[in-house]
C-alpha cells in the first residue's frame, strides 16, 4: 500500500524533478523553503486522489474509517494520559486535581464519542454482511 502511494506519487514528471532538485540542493546547501512548498502541495493532492480511489470500494471505505478512528482513539487516550492523569503515583495524585478540567472531560467525551461510533460502524457491518448473506443464500 505505501509502495503505490510512494508509485503514485512520483508518477509526474515535474514532481520527480522538483524532488531531484530538493534532495541535491539540500545534500550541498542550506533547505530551500521555496522548492519545497510546491513539493508538498503536489504530494497532498496526490495523496487526496489515492485516498479518494481507496475509498470508492464500500469494504475499503469501511477498513479506512476503522483504521482512522482506531488511530485517533489511541492519540486521544494519550493525549488524556499525559495531560490529565498520569502514570504511576504521580498520576493517582494529580488526576484529584486535574479531574474537572473542562479540557480533560472535552478528551474523555471525544474518546467516548469515537468508541461508540466504531461500536455502531461494526454493529452496522454485521447486519449488512447478514443480509448480504441471507440475499445470496436465497
Amino acid at each position: 500500500m505505501i509502495l503505490f502511494l510512494f508509485d503514485f506519487i512520483f508518477i509526474k514528471k515535474k514532481s520527480l524533478l522538483l524532488i531531484l532538485k530538493i534532495f541535491k540542493f539540500n545534500f550541498k546547501t542550506k533547505l530551500n523553503l521555496k522548492l519545497i512548498d510546491p513539493l508538498i502541495s503536489i504530494i497532498m493532492e496526490n495523496i487526496l486522489v489515492v485516498v479518494k480511489n481507496i475509498t470508492s470500494k464500500p469494504t475499503c471505505k469501511f477498513i479506512f474509517i476503522v483504521f482512522c478512528l482506531s488511530i485517533v482513539h489511541w492519540f486521544t487516550i494519550q493525549i488524556y494520559i499525559k495531560m490529565c492523569i498520569g502514570t504511576g503515583v504521580l498520576g493517582l495524585l494529580s488526576s484529584f486535581i486535574s479531574l474537572g478540567s473542562p479540557v480533560c472531560q472535552f478528551i474523555n467525551f471525544i474518546q467516548f464519542e469515537l468508541s461508540k461510533h466504531y461500536i455502531t460502524i461494526w454493529a452496522a457491518t454485521g447486519v449488512s454482511f447478514l443480509a448480504w448473506i441471507f440475499s445470496i443464500l436465497k
